[in-house]
C-alpha cells in the first residue's frame, strides 16, 4: 500500500513514521520537488501526478500524464432526488480505464456523511469498470498519515454493497 502525503516539514521524519506504520512506499508532493516518488528510503524521479478535480476533469483527464486524480466528491452539483453528482460518472470511468488512471480519495473526507455517499458511489462505480482505487492522507505532519491496515479496512468497509 502507498500513501501520498505534502511534508511540510521534515522529509525523514515522515519516511521514519512510514515505516511504522507499513507503508512500503510513499509519494511526496512537495513544492520543490512536485512529482518525487519515495520508496520509504530510497527517493526517485517518477512521472507521476496527483491532480484535483475539478469542473473540467474530462479535458485533463483526456490531454495529461498524470495517474492520480482525487476530490471528484467534493462537486459543487447539487444532488438530484433519485441519483447523486459524486464527480464520476461512466464517460469519465471509461477515460480513466484506457488511459490507467487511478482514483484517490481522502480519508479525512470520510468525516463527512455527505461526502461518503459520493465516495461509496464512486468506489462502486471504478469496481465496475476495473479502476484502481487508493485511500490517501495527504498529510503535512507525520502524526496526520495512517497505517496501511486502517487504509485497507476503510476501503473494504466502503466498497460492500
Amino acid at each position: 500500500m502507498e500513501d501520498i502525503i505534502c511534508p511540510s516539514g521534515d522529509i525523514d521524519a515522515m519516511i521514519a513514521q512510514a515505516e511504522k506504520l507499513s507503508i512500503t512506499s510513499i509519494i511526496l508532493l512537495d513544492k520543490k520537488h512536485p512529482k518525487l516518488r519515495c520508496a520509504v528510503s530510497k527517493p526517485k524521479r517518477d512521472e507521476l501526478g496527483l491532480i484535483k478535480a475539478g469542473a473540467d476533469v474530462r479535458a485533463w483527464m483526456e490531454r495529461t500524464k498524470e495517474n492520480y486524480f482525487y476530490g471528484f466528491e467534493d462537486s459543487e452539483k447539487k444532488d438530484f432526488i433519485h441519483h447523486r453528482n459524486s464527480g464520476l460518472n461512466q464517460v469519465i470511468c471509461k477515460i480513466m480505464k484506457d488511459r490507467a488512471h487511478h482514483y484517490c480519495f481522502r480519508i479525512q473526507d470520510c468525516s463527512d456523511s455527505f461526502k461518503v455517499g459520493r465516495i461509496m458511489q464512486n468506489i462502486r462505480f471504478c469496481n465496475k469498470y476495473g479502476i484502481p482505487v487508493h485511500p490517501i492522507t495527504l498529510g503535512t505532519t507525520p502524526l496526520q498519515m495512517r497505517s496501511k491496515s486502517d487504509m485497507v479496512a476503510l476501503l473494504r468497509i466502503l466498497s460492500t454493497d
